[in-house]
């Protein structure tokens, strides 16, 4: 099984950013002005807990509708600002299972020397994508998840670790940095899913890889 290309996924992404760069940085800034709310709203107001969770909630409900947004572009469909407000009750639900889920699973390999909750964490990377992309459940959604990092999970370790690193110095430009590269890093993460997602279902295998070489061809 051929692997994923760390440098074509993040030209794909910035080719993509490139696009339609003020519909990103809009995104960006929308999500900034209500972690700024949040953040004063919090420090004002005596049931601090109570208003962090409904801000924790709220978040995770338009990174849904962002990765609806990503999946569009990746796929080649219109792409609509209104799709970050797509999210449904299940689905938001669905996606804080998999992260409590996911995070006591890294958590307990951490405990273990470390590098088992490194490969946990790979493992289980793609488990809110399969979420969003397919509409399934939490634990099937990990379980997809693991079955198309299997083989990969080395070149996805650099990858995560690339990610990371564009995202730390987008924070170090003052923090301006970052309008810049969520929105690449995401794009990237998406187009390596929907790869690995292909190589992982025979029948679409080739039509897939077809259609995502087209695309960074023709970015």
């Amino acid at each position: 099984m051929e692997s994923f290309s760390i440098q074509q996924s993040l030209t794909f992404g910035w080719n993509e950013f490139n696009k339609r760069p003020w519909f990103f940085i809009g995104i960006m800034l929308f999500f900034f002005a209500i972690s700024g709310v949040a953040s004063y709203l919090s420090e004002q107001s005596t049931f601090f807990s109570v208003v962090n969770i409904i801000v924790t909630v709220f978040t995770c409900w338009l990174y849904i509708g962002l990765l609806h947004i990503m999946f569009d572009i990746v796929d080649g469909r219109e792409v609509a600002f209104n799709r970050l407000f797509s999210a449904t009750g299940a689905s938001l639900l669905h996606y804080i299972v998999v992260m409590i889920l996911s995070g006591l699973a890294v958590f307990a390999g951490l405990i273990l020397l470390v590098v088992p909750g490194i490969i946990v964490g790979i493992m289980l990377a793609f488990s809110v994508y399969v979420l969003v992309d397919k509409n399934r459940g939490p634990i099937e959604s990990m379980k997809a998840s693991s079955a198309l990092t299997k083989g990969h999970r080395t070149n996805l370790f650099w990858f995560f670790i690339v990610m990371a690193l564009i995202n730390m110095l987008g924070a170090i430009v003052f923090v301006v940095g970052l309008l810049v590269s969520v929105p690449v890093t995401l794009l990237a993460m998406v187009y390596v899913y929907r790869l690995l997602d292909s190589n992982t279902v025979p029948s679409d295998t080739s039509s897939k890889e077809v259609q995502l070489e087209n695309i960074a061809q023709d970015a």
